[in-house]
């Protein structure tokens, strides 16, 4: 089952904002989907796409079943992006830039999903005036403000967004049975 696509991205406010503990009051983010940290698969149909999205080539590499579950997430995400991207905004305002994968080309776990699901999006642009940031999912916000201390740097002055898959939400509390009464 895949989460249904909403009619507009949710931004990330001055209530959520603290729950992405990198992330300042002033930076811009939004997100289509929330994601429950570390409940697995079966926790919700955003989760299960998610973990679809994020299967591993090593992983399929060695069970081939498995790629059909990756491609569904792949381009069910893209045409999340493109029903939520205003396209006037992509084809003439903003730069789309996919955070980078965490493996280096060439090693066996290299992803390129990010790039698939925008490649169309920003063939042949150059940097407009708007940068976007995307990731699958934010949780702390690091991926986010790396690229965007990195992007500040090489392009001063350019308004930078992120726009994320799905933000994980926050741990529900932890609960503890309470300390006997001790006399000290």
């Amino acid at each position: 089952m895949l989460p249904p696509i909403p009619t507009k991205l949710s931004q990330i406010d001055e209530t959520t904002v603290s729950q992405h503990f990198l992330l300042a009051p002033t930076d811009v983010c939004y997100h289509i989907w929330e994601y429950t940290r570390r409940g697995g698969f079966t926790a919700s149909p955003t989760n299960n796409l998610i973990s679809n999205l994020k299967k591993k080539p090593s992983k399929i590499q060695t069970n081939p079943r498995e790629a059909p579950w990756k491609e569904q997430a792949i381009g069910y995400c893209g045409q999340a992006l493109q029903r939520m991207m205003n396209r006037p905004w992509i084809e003439g305002i903003g730069t789309l830039v996919p955070i980078p994968c965490s493996k280096i080309a060439g090693h066996p776990d290299h992803d390129d999903r990010l790039v698939t699901c925008i490649d169309e999006a920003i063939v042949g642009a150059g940097v407009r005036p708007q940068i976007m940031v995307f990731d699958d999912v934010l949780n702390s916000g690091k991926h986010f403000k790396v690229a965007q201390r990195l992007l500040a740097q090489r392009f001063p002055g350019t308004p930078i967004i992120g726009v994320f898959l799905a933000r994980c939400l926050p741990d529900p509390p932890v609960e503890f049975d309470p300390l006997p009464d001790m006399d000290l």
